[in-house]
């Protein structure tokens, strides 16, 4: 199958047109589906969704085309899925976060029942990293040298991220500028370069660290990254937060059960896939699973109480 990628203003066209009356599929998938990316390409998102579409789109028997609709680490391209009335033919792929904890944080569009949530497929790795030429390797180091140094620059893709660093910059004392980026890609020239200290990694990293052009200084997931087990969790660093994402896809609310069904499907035999498991694991250094809906949908009603309460602290 042929993968094509489609540029931002495609996507619009696209959903202007989904008031036109849906195909009658009695076999769904009956026509090319879409994937929203919401992040640049060339992040670790965009490298996995790459290989994820071509896998599913053999599963399926229809193309499956890749759209990136960057911002707000995934919201932009979450607020355009959920005013789809495609029923499944357009669904996203990427970080829970946009879901789990964007709505909360900022006003939205949408909120966490406005999606179904067909399968996690992908623990994110998420990350605190630096590079190859900053006088600290430690976390420790960082807030020492930070301490001595008002001003370090910290890249920054999501919500949430920035809300973990300044509620950390406010425990610690720490002045710092952050930075923006839209992804991975944005961040990785930023950090190489050593034009930002420090920065959020939502698993680009994993592309960099062998090299030593990148060093993770802490894991923001609940645990030890698999991959990078010499890094604390920020709860071992004394910090109540951690940032645990699992990659999914979701549709929007009104998707028939019956096409849900067939989209698990098709993504659990996915993750057996060794395409699959090659990008993410030996790449991009993730971890393949498989959570089906009812086990992301307890998963996220409790992360969304959990981010409720910092955003509260937060705001104190």
């Amino acid at each position: 199958m042929k993968l094509k990628t489609l540029s931002r203003f495609a996507v619009l066209l696209s959903l202007l047109l989904t008031g036109l009356p849906a195909v009658a599929d009695d076999s769904f998938p009956s026509q090319p589906l879409t994937m929203l990316i919401g992040f640049n390409p060339g992040g670790s998102t965009d490298v996995q969704g790459r290989v994820l579409a071509e896998v599913l789109a053999e599963q399926l028997g229809q193309p499956v085309n890749i759209i990136h609709h960057p911002g707000a680490g995934g919201g932009a391209a979450a607020a355009m899925l959920a005013s789809s009335t495609d029923q499944g033919y357009i669904f996203q792929y990427g970080l829970s976060l946009p879901f789990t904890f964007a709505p909360l944080a900022s006003p939205a569009s949408y909120e966490l029942n406005s999606f179904r949530y067909v399968a996690g497929i992908t623990l994110d790795q998420a990350a605190i990293v630096t590079g190859p030429d900053k006088p600290f390797k430690t976390w420790q180091e960082l807030i020492d040298h930070a301490k001595a140094n008002p001003g370090l620059i910290y890249a920054t893709q999501n919500i949430q991220d920035r809300f973990i660093i300044n509620r950390i910059a406010k425990l610690e004392g720490l002045t710092l500028r952050i930075v923006p980026t839209t992804g991975g890609a944005g961040m990785a020239p930023l950090i190489v370069s050593g034009d930002a200290d420090f920065a959020f990694s939502g698993g680009t990293h994993s592309a960099y660290t062998d090299s030593g052009q990148m060093h993770v200084l802490a894991s923001l997931a609940d645990e030890r990254l698999v991959y990078y087990p010499e890094a604390p969790t920020l709860r071992e660093l004394g910090y109540d937060v951690s940032m645990h994402a699992v990659r999914v896809v979701a549709v929007p609310a009104d998707t028939p059960d019956d096409h849900v069904k067939v989209l698990a499907e098709a993504l659990e035999a996915v993750t057996r896939d060794p395409r699959f498991i090659q990008v993410t694991e030996e790449r991009i250094k993730m971890p393949v699973v498989f959570m089906n809906s009812d086990e992301l949908d307890a998963l996220f009603t409790s992360q969304v109480e959990e981010y409720k309460q910092l955003v509260e602290d937060s705001n104190e």
